[in-house]
């Protein structure tokens, strides 16, 4: 079982050695390591040829520069191990990466192979954490089965966080689109609809190195927009091109207002208000040419309502006659537009009722915990308040390290206390639940007794969709 690591290379000369030396001081070796110096102005290709003249198994290939796509292609083409893994060349990898793709690999066989990475924070960000559920572990699926299951928690669209079988990627010409930003997304979701079989491992593999000026943390500019809404749409072709819609309608729901609301955040970052617009009239454009018949069918769930919602917000940020044209298009009447938008309020109101009817907030002689004392638990108060009633329970606020004493006049305590003060422990945050749920389960709180307000295939949580209601 031969295993390739492919190194695109540009203009990272203060994060290039930190990168190959983790790839040359495995517990066990590579059998090839690619670099692909993408047209470097700086020191990258000397030191790329420091390490060729001094491993026999890395090679170097040097090209203008055609952007990471093009490199990581470039790769592939070359690449002769049995799979590959990508590996940014301002991120690195753990110790033990060979030696536990290898052996899960070869016990395995699959198409792909998914792990977990963990992050190095040179700049805060609000990237999603790369973990996978326990569930997921150690059992082979077909890949769109495990699509399916995972999507959005437990799904990565990063190319870095799993190996794949060069025959497999070949034998459907999987490659990344070239000349485009978030290339990842479209290779992963092909990758992932292809797979005969994957498997994850619960290893935390790939150390992803959050740093100013990246690609993801960089300036939002006009070709960043562009590519978003090319990216979304390319993605939401691929769903139609391989049936998704048809085979499963529940999914292609959660995945397409994933991606709506992700697009839209986006492209609302950018600082240049002509750009912003422009591009947000596309993707809009985009979104209702595909969607709008699909989305208008009883298939409604939370996070569909509130997709649609910040669409139609979107919508009245618009020119008038640019508002009037996109309704005329897609509506037969500016009356039956209006009537969607109530319909989708009204079905939203519902879906966040049943979620908080569920919390024992309403209980005098309960005990409750919330983990968190930020705007997520702030939210999910006020819509309490102001959807099911007055809070009555005893309550108090969970923190992972304490710094005070009393959170909105209710006591803070750790969650190493809680297990012995609350009779109930409720989490608050949709992004870090999965890794507040464990922290609980090791500070011996009994799961039975922990609520988890969003439910896997959930895409959005109360601060996004509270502002429609």
């Amino acid at each position: 079982m031969n295993l390739t690591a492919i190194v695109p290379v540009y203009n990272v000369e203060r994060y290039l050695e930190d990168c190959i030396d983790s790839l040359i001081s495995q517990t066990e070796k590579f059998d090839e390591i690619i670099l692909v110096n993408d047209g470097s102005t700086d020191k990258s290709q000397e030191i790329c040829e420091k390490y060729c003249s001094q491993y026999p198994y890395i090679t170097l290939f040097t090209q203008q520069n055609q952007g990471l796509s093009a490199a990581r292609n470039a790769g592939l083409e070359k690449a002769a191990g049995d799979y590959v893994i990508f590996v940014d060349s301002d991120d690195y990898v753990s110790r033990e990466t060979v030696k536990k793709l290898k052996e899960s690999l070869c016990r395995y066989q699959t198409d792909l192979l998914y792990y977990n990475a963990t992050f190095q924070y040179e700049v805060q960000t609000y990237e999603k954490p790369m973990l996978h559920a326990e569930e997921f572990d150690f059992h082979v699926m077909k890949g769109r089965e495990f699509l399916y299951a995972s999507f959005p928690d437990s799904y990565s669209s990063s190319a870095c966080l799993a190996a794949f079988k060069t025959d497999f990627l070949n034998k459907y010409h999987i490659r990344f689109p070239e000349g485009v930003y978030f290339e990842d997304n479209l290779f992963s979701l092909q990758a992932a609809l292809r797979a005969e079989s994957i498997c994850c491992i619960p290893d935390n593999l790939y150390i992803r190195r959050c740093r100013a000026d990246s690609i993801m943390t960089g300036r939002v500019s006009e070709e960043k927009c562009r590519d978003t809404v090319w990216v979304q749409r390319s993605m939401w072709e691929c769903l139609k091109e391989n049936g998704i819609d048809r085979e499963n309608a529940e999914f292609t729901g959660r995945f397409v207002s994933a991606g709506l609301l992700y697009g839209m955040g986006y492209l609302s970052q950018s600082g240049e208000e002509a750009v912003q617009r422009e591009w947000m009239k596309r993707f809009l454009y985009h979104f209702f040419e595909m969607w709008l018949t699909f989305f208008s069918v009883e298939r409604r769930f939370f996070g569909q309502s509130a997709a649609m919602l910040a669409a139609f917000q979107e919508i009245q940020e618009l020119s008038g006659k640019e508002q009037a044209d996109l309704i005329d298009t897609f509506w037969d009447s500016r009356r039956g537009y209006l009537l969607m938008g109530r319909e989708f309020v009204s079905r939203l109101r519902k879906e966040v009722f049943r979620k908080l009817k569920r919390l024992p907030l309403n209980q005098p002689a309960r005990r409750v915990g919330i983990y968190g004392c930020g705007r997520h638990t702030i939210e999910l108060l006020r819509l309490y308040v102001r959807l099911v009633g007055k809070i009555q329970s005893d309550l108090y606020f969970i923190v992972t390290e304490k710094k005070e004493e009393e959170f909105q006049s209710r006591p803070v305590i750790t969650v190493a206390e809680c297990k012995n003060i609350v009779d109930t422990v409720i989490i608050s945050s949709k992004l870090y639940q999965q890794e507040m749920r464990e922290n609980l389960k090791k500070n011996g709180v009994d799961i039975q007794n922990v609520i988890v307000l969003y439910e896997p295939g959930d895409v959005c949580d109360f601060i996004t969709s509270s502002r429609f209601l």
